[in-house]
């Protein structure tokens, strides 16, 4: 392995067994990267671009104590093909091992509060390449760096916010529960990222699934990925890794088992895979130079039998022995020809609730589990602690306080050390230890007599105060900010800063703590994002025009309320994904524009569940210019408060538009919402659809 001297900025090799306590740098490429072939003459380096960002990397890196860094534009000789496979292949375990990975966000500047919508922390670069998935979910310890290289957070102090950017679960990026996420889970998680070269979205996915195979570079994006699929299945008898769905463009393509690219996977994020060990049902299958060999069971297709009459006794439905999140059974399409079956109707999954235990199927195999994931930090039985001074300690003041531990001394279960808000007097005690897994943990609370009580109950609750940072509000507004970070000489350094009311809002993690784990909710709808009705070039366009009357339909990111963590674009952001918060009611406003008369009008789409009837509702209002949106949420609230029953999934409204710029005659148009449960693989329990049509008989025409 290959790392960079922090202080001399010179590369040095080191064997596996005496690789030295190193800070590793995720980043996306720009212009001019400092390569490993410029360290032969770094002087005629120091214009590049890339030698500023290797440097400042280094700085930090350094100011916590940090002799050696690794950094994948410099410390790999892409020259070499064997040390090229070789870093492919070791990657993963090169983020996992690094005592902490420095996220380095070119485009994200300090001062804005991450978690909110639209927010350029939400909205980087950095969360849409593929490589940087590995380089999130490998570290334990990740600290996001804006451009400026200031801290904005911790993949734990902001893990709602990441959970919601990259659909992630949380208890995932903190490192429990990556085991029990199925192969199309992990699959979907790469949906929407991209690489420079094709072949790299399959090579950057190795390590997530504990694989490796030699990177082949001009093979293609597909080929590379199907080889990975292949290696996968080897290890694996998770069915899941057939559990996608094609684009309609390119389905006619499709009749294998295995997807073309991660991109087939971006609905399988809920997809849950089962162990056949408890059906009784052997589970192996191979890939052979005649196609793939699995055992399935198999129904006929009775609904698509009338679609192929010809292929009445060939048309069949194969269970995956997975299920979606509510518990529906998965399975494809196969249709036999001759010898050799075939998958049809690959841009569609079926959802069932039948049981397939009593179905009969061929048995063939051996289950060789996957490698294991999480990384487990060695037991130690010493963890130093200390207080690094920060630019805003005159504001806080220590307390010596003889009848505690001092930061210094480790006690056999956990320090304390006594503190006092300058401006209005008030003391707080911080803590600090290690918990049943031997995490630091941390927590300030105020001096009472019980404090001791909750420091022990705090050591010993594995997940409750497992932590990097924490906040406490103080008298007169503000927040007191203890962050721990991790140095390279095993200590754990305690900032503790004061932060202004103004910026608190940055830095309250208390927010978002309602949610232990971020799951996708039980009722949640896809919705579009933007609609355009306008007509194909023709000689009959004007004519649809006038009768019909195309608009544009558009949902602004920032017109969904309440915010929500679960306001996901999916699907390349053509819908969005919102749930329903604790309210029960989620608010959309569309603005409507009649490209004819260059009018618009804007209207809110309200969804909703029924208690009444346990299901869900929509209602399609009018916005006047002078309604606040928060005040419309309300309404419906109370509304639902006072069980006033709104039960309809169907809902209109009219609205007039000019028939051109200069006329002032109008017409008439209602556009109408309605919900459905869904009916194939897809983020959300609902879909809502639109359609638009002219109040004198012309149309309708549907969107979905």
């Amino acid at each position: 392995m290959r790392l960079l001297n922090t202080d001399t900025l010179q590369l040095a090799e080191f064997d596996s067994l005496n690789v030295p306590s190193y800070a590793i740098l995720s980043h996306t490429w720009g212009r001019e990267e400092l390569l490993y072939q410029d360290f032969h003459n770094l002087k005629a380096a120091i214009g590049k671009p890339g030698y500023t960002k290797v440097q400042n990397a280094c700085t930090y890196a350094r100011k916590y104590n940090f002799d050696w860094i690794w950094i994948d534009s410099c410390c790999i000789n892409k020259d070499s093909s064997a040390e090229l496979s070789e870093a492919i292949n070791s990657m993963y375990q090169y983020y996992q091992d690094a005592v902490v990975c420095y996220a380095y966000l070119a485009d994200v500047e300090y001062g804005e509060d991450p978690r909110k919508v639209g927010s350029k922390f939400r909205n980087c670069r950095w969360f849409t390449r593929g490589w940087t998935l590995q380089e999130l979910l490998a570290p334990s310890y990740v600290v996001f760096l804006d451009r400026n290289w200031a801290d904005i957070g911790t993949k734990w102090s902001l893990r709602h916010v990441v959970s919601a950017v990259t659909s992630i679960p949380i208890g995932v990026l903190v490192g429990t529960d990556m085991e029990k996420a199925s192969v199309a889970q992990r699959m979907s998680w790469a949906a929407t990222r991209e690489t420079t070269r094709p072949e790299d979205m399959a090579y950057c996915l190795m390590g997530i699934f504990g694989i490796s195979m030699s990177p082949i570079y001009g093979e293609g994006g597909p080929k590379a990925f199907m080889r990975l699929q292949q290696e996968i299945i080897r290890y694996s008898d998770d069915r899941s890794i057939f559990a996608w769905s094609a684009s309609l463009s390119s389905s006619s393509e499709r009749t294998g088992l295995f997807a073309r690219t991660p991109v087939d996977f971006r609905f399988s994020g809920e997809v849950k895979s089962l162990d056949l060990g408890d059906t009784g049902h052997n589970s192996s299958y191979s890939f052979a130079n005649n196609g793939l060999h699995i055992s399935l069971p198999l129904i006929p297709d009775v609904d698509n039998l009338r679609n192929d009459p010809e292929n009445r006794n060939g048309l069949y439905l194969a269970y995956l022995h997975c299920q979606a999140a509510d518990g529906e059974h998965l399975s494809v399409h196969l249709k036999k020809i001759g010898t050799h079956f075939m998958r049809y109707r690959p841009d569609h999954l079926v959802l069932t609730r039948s049981s397939f235990d009593s179905l009969p199927m061929q048995e063939v195999v051996v289950k060789e589990p996957l490698p294991a994931f999480r990384k487990v930090s060695p037991r130690s039985d010493t963890v130093k602690f200390r207080v690094s001074p920060s630019p805003e300690d005159h504001l806080l003041m220590h307390i010596p306080d003889p009848g505690r531990n001092d930061f210094n001394k480790m006690s056999a279960e956990f320090i304390t050390a006594k503190y006092m808000q300058k401006d209005t007097g008030e003391e707080f005690l911080v803590l600090a230890g290690l918990n049943q897994l031997w995490v630091p943990v941390l927590d300030i609370v105020a001096p009472k007599a019980d404090t001791m009580v909750h420091a022990q109950e705090m050591v010993r609750n594995i997940d409750a105060y497992k932590a990097d940072r924490v906040t406490s509000p103080v008298k007169g507004g503000g927040l007191v900010l203890l962050t721990l970070t991790r140095t390279g000489d095993s200590a754990g350094v305690l900032e503790l800063r004061f932060i202004s009311k103004q910026n608190a809002s940055m830095f309250d993690t208390t927010i978002m703590a309602t949610r232990s784990s971020l799951q996708f909710p039980a009722v949640g709808f896809t919705v579009p994002s933007s609609l355009s009705l306008r007509p194909p070039d023709g000689d009959w366009t004007r004519y649809w025009m006038q009768k019909i009357g195309g608009v544009n339909v558009t949902l602004a990111p920032d017109n969904v309320f309440p915010a929500d963590c679960f306001h996901i674009p999916y699907n390349r952001r053509q819908s969005y994904y919102v749930s329903l918060t604790s309210t029960g009611v989620c608010v959309l406003i569309y603005d409507i524009v009649h490209p004819m008369s260059l009018s618009h009008h804007r209207c809110a789409v309200v969804l909703g569940f029924s208690a009444v009837n346990q299901d869900v509702w929509v209602d399609v209002v009018a916005l006047e210019s002078t309604e606040s949106y928060e005040d419309l949420l309300r309404s419906y609230v109370s509304k639902m408060k006072f069980h006033r029953q709104l039960q309809s999934q169907r809902a209109s409204l009219i609205v007039d538009f000019p028939v051109s710029a200069i006329s002032e005659q109008t017409r008439s148009y209602e556009l109408s919402a309605a919900v459905e449960r869904r009916q194939t693989l897809q983020l959300g329990s609902h879909s809502v659809h639109f359609q638009w049509r002219a109040r004198d008989g012309e149309g309708p025409i549907l969107i979905r």
